[in-house]
C-alpha cells in the first residue's frame, strides 16, 4: 500500500466514524428528550394531601417495626418536590429551601422519633 492509499482509507474512516457519532447524538438526543418527559410527568403526579398523610401514617408504623433504614430507601426514592408535598401535608416544619435531600429525609424520621416518643410517654 502506498501513502495516498492509506490517506484515502483513513478518510474513508474518518467519514464512516464521524457518521456513526452523528447516529448516536440522535439516539442520545431522543433518549434524554424521552426521559425529561418521564421526569416531567412524574414530577407533576403529585398525591392529594390525605393520600400524602395516609402514607406518612403506613410509613411511620413501618418506623416503629423496623426502625428508619426501610422508610429512608422509601423516601430516597421519591422526588423533592414530593417531599415538599409530604411534608407540608403532614404539617411538618422542614424548610426545604435550607436542607439537601438527604436532610429533608433525617428531619422526616426525627420528626417520627419524636412522634414515637411523645405517643410512648402518653400510654
Amino acid at each position: 500500500m502506498n501513502i495516498k492509499n492509506v490517506k484515502e482509507m483513513i478518510k474513508r474512516k474518518i467519514i464512516e466514524i464521524e457518521k456513526n457519532l452523528s447516529e448516536i447524538k440522535e439516539i442520545l438526543r431522543a433518549i434524554e428528550t424521552e426521559a425529561t418527559k418521564r421526569t416531567i410527568a412524574l414530577n407533576n403526579k403529585i398525591p392529594k394531601d390525605e393520600e400524602l398523610r395516609d402514607e406518612f401514617q403506613i410509613l411511620y408504623e413501618v418506623y416503629n417495626q423496623e426502625n428508619s433504614s426501610k422508610v429512608k430507601m422509601v423516601l430516597q426514592d421519591k422526588t423533592v418536590k414530593y417531599l415538599k408535598y409530604f411534608c407540608k401535608a403532614n404539617s411538618l416544619p422542614i424548610d426545604m429551601k435550607k436542607y439537601s435531600k438527604d436532610k429533608v429525609i433525617d428531619e422526616i424520621i426525627q420528626w417520627m422519633a419524636q412522634k414515637r416518643a411523645i405517643s410512648s410517654k402518653v400510654k
